[in-house]
């Protein structure tokens, strides 16, 4: 059938398919039992006649059709166990199989400092997501399959007390980075507000998303956050595959240089979880500068929180920093993300 497709390859590139088809046409099916093979034969058909239907589409839709995503699906926890392995109702190979291509992982960080939830994460990444023998073969996936790590903006609505994004949610951050070997495209950020009156739940009303569809008056505080996060990733990736060439021009570079010199003896674990603690650390920084620096500044976080929430007047009015900024009529101050001074 494949031979028949004009432009398999192309095809398949575009679906995202590609390297899946490498994968299993490189299986000799002689080391195989029978329902391995009649598996194996069905699923390269089944991506060879994907090719096929796209080849007959009109240029302007193939143009549109580049992979499957059920954006709106419910999203596994990696952080529970039991989502580990596919729901008992699945029962057929094939159906499993779209289980774990089309639904999306998440990472909640609610209750990061639960070491047992971080490990799970970390240990779905390599039992499913990075596995080669996992049946659903993500790993091959181009673009790849992602994990939406979750950024809180913590706030228990105290009066004259200021919202923050934890150090341990930041840690986990580069834990998981780390474990993908450095491959940033394989995670998503979401901001988050968080209100943790009740410490730890996990509630979903618990949350609410910052500047949905990139829209709204706080779209360029995410955007700011945003920037910043992936440069302290590709900061971490690059050391993490070549620290003898991370230049000592920027303070993440000297700071590891200067470490790894008088360091000699460290191992690229240590290297590693000392790179992860200096960016954490410098990036809850920045964070923490971008509104506590300024009533009007974090009156304008506050405000935007006890909006999201619908939280009643009194909110409103016992916090001096969302009276102030309220008082001076609700404009969007600049908020400082002054990255360069540490990349």
């Amino acid at each position: 059938m494949a031979s028949t497709i004009p432009h398999l390859r192309f095809h398949l590139y575009m679906i995202g398919t590609l390297t899946e088809y490498d994968f299993l046409a490189a299986y000799d099916p002689a080391t195989l039992n029978l329902e391995q093979q009649e598996y194996l034969t069905e699923r390269v058909e089944t991506l060879a006649l994907e090719a096929r239907i796209r080849s007959t589409l009109p240029y302007d839709v193939q143009r549109q059709i580049h992979r499957h995503v059920l954006r709106d699906a419910e999203p596994i926890d990696i952080t529970n166990l039991v989502n580990h392995i596919a729901p008992s109702y699945y029962t057929d190979p094939h159906a499993k199989f779209d289980y774990w291509r089309y639904t999306p992982f998440v990472y909640p960080t609610d209750n990061i400092h639960d070491a047992v939830m971080s490990s799970n994460a970390l240990e779905f990444v390599e039992d499913v997501l990075l596995n080669p023998d996992h049946m659903a073969r993500l790993h091959t996936l181009d673009p790849p399959k992602q994990i939406t790590h979750e950024i809180l903006i913590h706030w228990d609505f105290a009066p004259n007390f200021l919202p923050e994004i934890s150090l341990p949610n930041i840690d986990a951050l580069f834990d998981l980075l780390g474990v993908l070997d450095g491959d940033v495209d394989r995670i998503r950020l979401e901001f988050l507000f968080k209100d943790s009156r009740v410490i730890y739940s996990r509630d979903p009303t618990t949350k609410e998303e910052i500047a949905p569809n990139n829209q709204g008056r706080l779209r360029i505080m995410k955007a700011k956050m945003l920037d910043l996060l992936q440069t302290a990733m590709a900061a971490y990736r690059d050391f993490f595959h070549a620290p003898h060439r991370v230049t000592s021009a920027t303070a993440f570079g000297l700071h590891m240089n200067t470490y790894r010199i008088t360091n000699p003896m460290a191992t690229n674990d240590i290297l590693h979880m000392r790179a992860r603690d200096w960016l954490a650390d410098h990036c809850c920084d920045l964070f923490d500068s971008m509104w506590d620096t300024y009533r009007r500044r974090s009156g304008f976080v506050k405000y935007h929180m006890l909006q999201a929430f619908k939280m009643d007047q009194v909110y409103y009015d016992r916090d001096l920093d969302v009276h102030e900024y309220i008082q001076r009529g609700l404009g969007i101050p600049f908020l400082p993300m002054p990255k360069d001074v540490y990349f």
